[in-house]
């Protein structure tokens, strides 16, 4: 954790936040988060869908001692010591899957490295471990993800999704620009 990483131009990095999933052992994770020599770091955390028939998180009222952003926020839970974020699961699996259609370099683009796909087989299954359904209610539309028959790994999706969250939180470029089809991607790609 406490570790540089070392940039393509030769910047150096540190994890500024790292989110762990609290959904399935939470008292373990909260402790955890609190114990921790790496406690400034950490931050437990807690995905959930956000449905088109219910109201947005942009629309949640901002209580005291939180802090809200990009379809997540951080407060501290009323049975909990450490402060915590939860986030809408349906906007940010979207979001990543919007910034895994962006062409390479392009602003919003999310890349891996080398080109064998085998490299990448794993990671992908898991990332397409779930599919987008489109809800419409009222004036609202809203992406809800489900598990694919027969593809319950998903623990990278959740863990990619974590990434990009705690990336918003500590001040990541979100995705501005218009997002590209697969159409239009391998047309780029043909020229």
């Amino acid at each position: 954790m406490g570790r540089e990483y070392d940039r393509e131009d030769g910047a150096k990095l540190r994890i500024a936040r790292c989110l762990i999933d609290s959904g399935y052992v939470p008292d373990i994770v909260h402790d955890y988060c609190r114990r921790s020599r790496h406690a400034s770091v950490l931050m437990p955390s807690r995905g959930f869908g956000v449905g088109a028939s219910q109201r947005p998180m942009s629309e949640y009222t901002v209580k005291p001692g939180e802090r809200h952003g990009q379809h997540w926020i951080i407060g501290k839970l009323a049975t909990r010591a450490v402060m915590s974020v939860r986030f809408d699961s349906h906007y940010w699996k979207s979001h990543v899957h919007a910034m895994l259609r962006q062409a390479p370099g392009d602003p919003g683009a999310l890349t891996w490295y080398g080109t064998s796909p085998e490299d990448h087989r794993q990671l992908a299954e898991h990332l397409t471990a779930e599919y987008p359904v489109p809800k419409k209610v009222g004036g609202r539309t809203v992406n809800e993800w489900r598990v694919r028959p027969g593809m319950s790994d998903n623990h990278w999706l959740d863990c990619v999704v974590g990434c990009a969250v705690a990336a918003s939180i500590h001040g990541g470029a979100s995705q501005r620009q218009e997002r590209k089809s697969y159409a239009q991607m391998y047309e780029a790609w043909r020229s």
